[in-house]
């Protein structure tokens, strides 16, 4: 089975949006001492991390947060795509080598952003993704063939809340979330 994509300028707009508007957020906390856009630091590619938030941490210390921002044009309520190849050159896409302690995956379908801690959700990936469906992501350009994007496992959400212990919902339109996430 394979979902076809639209033209890459609007979803790459749109992801540049969403992900100012998560730094915007990540800002607001009290505690927050900076939040940087390093998806383009040639270490941080190395790494597989899109954004770096510092915080304070009481009661005179700091810590760096590392990020993976995935925007996740697939997805819907009922489950997320997580990609287990991309054509994306982007490293903070795939889950298996990012560096990152969270995955933020936001979902275009719903406006929710999936804020996942990597250290549980990447073994809990591994060991059920034999018993997920492989899907193909086909992108169409205009007078061009198509071409895979990506490949990867539709993870249904109501599983991944009763199974990862620190998993948030946040709406993008309202972005506050119950609890930090550090």
């Amino acid at each position: 089975m394979a979902t076809i994509l639209q033209i890459p300028s609007l979803r790459d707009q749109q992801s540049r949006e969403v992900k100012r508007l998560l730094m915007k957020h990540l800002r607001s906390f009290s505690d927050t001492l900076e939040v940087n856009d390093v998806a383009h630091v040639p270490l941080y590619q190395q790494l597989a991390v899109n954004i770096v938030w510092k915080v304070r941490m009481p009661p005179c210390s700091k810590r760096s947060i590392r990020i993976a921002f995935y925007y996740d044009e697939i997805g819907n309520d009922q489950q997320l795509f997580i990609p287990t190849w991309q054509a994306d050159p982007d490293p903070a896409s795939r889950l298996s080598i990012t560096a990152a302690e969270y995955w933020y995956s936001y979902v275009a379908a719903t406006s929710k952003v999936y804020v996942l801690p990597v250290a549980q959700l990447r073994p809990w990936f591994a060991q059920q993704s034999q018993h997920l469906a492989a899907h193909e992501v086909i992108q169409q350009l205009p007078e061009q063939p198509a071409s895979i994007q990506a490949i990867g496992r539709f993870v249904p959400t109501q599983r991944l809340l009763r199974e990862l212990d620190e998993l948030e919902i946040w709406p993008l339109n309202r972005l506050q979330p119950s609890k930090r996430v550090a």
